[in-house]
């Protein structure tokens, strides 16, 4: 990775940063998570922004003081097929399109899950009688050979505006927002999860966050990039894990119903 430029001084970032700790459900969204740039620290040393934010977290982290959602629809629908409305197939909501495509996907040789149980679950918070959508989870896929239940935060290839950091905080809120016990319930009882009748025990799965990449695109090249170090120690302080989509070299977006029904998908959490 190429030496990042300096965009921020360390004391508006810091500033910032108290400023949108102060809102915990809407840490997430705060501006200086997506950036890519890099500070001058209080030692003169060229740091990541996202190093720097990590760190800053590490030790008073406002994403555990997000608060659950009494969420009373089902996070699960069963009632999606994976198959886009002609408005969505139009659109420009790639990663919608991409994650369509995982959850119709049948052959996991290699992957490190076996099922992507659901595709944009929904989170909403009641109130005055109606609700409020907060936000979806992109997917939430199944590890029987690990136990584990992970949602999991998607980014498409060439996706060079979201941060790593930014991902990880999406993917840790809405762990933090959801109803675990009601969520295993709900994927104990899915369709895709029947396709695997001797798993019935997936109600004792844990439910964990995760963030989804293309393989070397600018997250998983984050990940591995010694300037952002801290990320990675975030990550895994709050056990959220990293797994990429290797695809073959050419692959563009567009073209992601040829390679996505093949690809393999590798836990890389170090």
């Amino acid at each position: 990775m190429k030496t990042l430029r300096v965009t921020n001084k360390i004391d508006e970032l810091k500033t910032e940063y108290e400023q949108a700790a102060r809102q915990a459900d809407t840490f997430y969204t705060a501006e200086l998570l997506k950036r890519n740039g890099a500070v001058i620290d209080e030692n003169g040393e060229r740091k990541a922004i996202s190093s720097v934010v990590a760190s800053w977290m590490s030790h008073s982290n406002p994403l555990l003081n997000v608060k659950p959602v009494n969420m009373s629809k089902r996070y699960i629908i069963n009632e999606h097929t994976g198959n886009p409305t002609t408005q969505t197939v139009n659109s420009t909501r790639l990663e919608e399109l991409i994650a369509m495509e995982l959850y119709k996907k049948t052959d996991y040789e290699g992957s490190d899950i076996d099922c992507v149980v659901d595709y944009q679950a929904p989170i909403e918070r009641a109130s005055g009688g109606k609700t409020k959508g907060i936000g979806k989870i992109d997917l939430i896929a199944v590890s029987h050979s690990n136990r584990k239940i992970y949602l999991m935060e998607l980014k498409r290839h060439g996706n060079v505006q979201e941060s790593l950091l930014r991902c990880v905080a999406e993917s840790y809120t809405y762990f933090m927002q959801i109803d675990k016990e009601k969520l295993r319930n709900e994927v104990a009882r899915s369709k895709k999860i029947n396709e695997f009748p001797l798993r019935n025990d997936v109600k004792n799965y844990e439910v964990l966050p995760s963030v989804l990449v293309f393989e070397n695109q600018r997250q998983h090249s984050q990940y591995k990039s010694p300037y952002f170090y801290k990320v990675k120690e975030l990550m895994k302080s709050l056990g959220v894990s990293m797994f990429v989509i290797q695809v073959d070299q050419g692959y563009t977006d567009r073209a992601y119903k040829q390679y996505i029904p093949n690809c393999q998908i590798l836990d890389v959490t170090e």
